[in-house]
This record gives C-alpha cells, structure tokens and sequence, in this order.
C-alpha cells in the first residue's frame, strides 16, 4: 500500500473511534457501534477557535517538531490529542499521546529530509486536523 493515511470513522454516540487499514468490497462503511453506523471523519485544516487543534510544524536539519495548536491543547481524561503523525508518500510515524502529557513530539528523519509530509492529530473530541509541511 502506497499510502498510508487511513479511513477514520468515529460513532456519534459514544465516540469510538475506528481506524479501517483497508477497503472492503462493501458499497458503503458497514462498521457499527451503538447500533449505528459509524461516521467518516472529516479533515479539519482551519481552526476558529484560536488555533488549539492545528499542528504547529518546525523544521530542523534532522527532525520535524509539532505541537498541536500555536495556544496549547488540552491534556485531560476529558479531553486530549489521541496521536500525532507524519504521512508521505511510501512511510508513516505516529506517536501516541496520552492525558498529561504535553502535545508535541519530535520526529527524527533519516532520508528524505526535504520531503512534503502531512502532519495530523486527532483530538478525541473535535477529530481529526491536519498541515502539510
């Protein structure tokens, strides 16, 4: 598989979320929860709410640094970044985020230094957000 971004699907009544790594012959999502479909997740790029889900990206000569939101994201139980990850074209890291910690991460790149990436984050509230770099 060439690219790795995955399908999110999230259920609008208790919020679990489900990453689907491949496609069925299905015409349409056949996952449930609650006894109902689950949802695809929409990409948000553009945050009104004072920049708190956006990834913040720094490029260094070695790694790529995020942070979620130019004004932090929250960390509680309640409320938190799930996982952060860089997506190209053939590779993918993620790093998962747990209540407490502080949303950022460094990835360390070995080639392709230069390379576009995308840079997601998934809020377990508010979805999925994402920044080319």
């Amino acid at each position: 598989m060439k690219n790795h971004v995955r399908e999110l699907y999230k259920c609008s009544k208790c919020n679990l979320a489900v990453e689907i790594a491949s496609s069925c012959a299905c015409t349409e999502p056949c996952m449930r929860c609650c006894g109902e479909k689950l949802d695809p997740v929409t990409v948000n790029t553009v945050d009104a709410d004072h920049e708190k889900h956006v990834p913040h990206v720094e490029r260094q000569s070695d790694s790529i640094c995020v942070k979620i939101g130019s004004v932090e994201h929250p960390m509680t139980e309640a409320h938190h970044i799930v996982w952060i990850e860089l997506v190209s074209g053939d590779w993918c890291l993620r790093k998962y985020m747990h209540p407490g910690e502080k949303p950022a991460v460094e990835f360390k790149l070995c080639c392709n230094k230069n390379e576009k990436v995308k840079v997601r984050a998934f809020c377990n509230i508010h979805g999925l957000w994402e920044r080319e770099a």
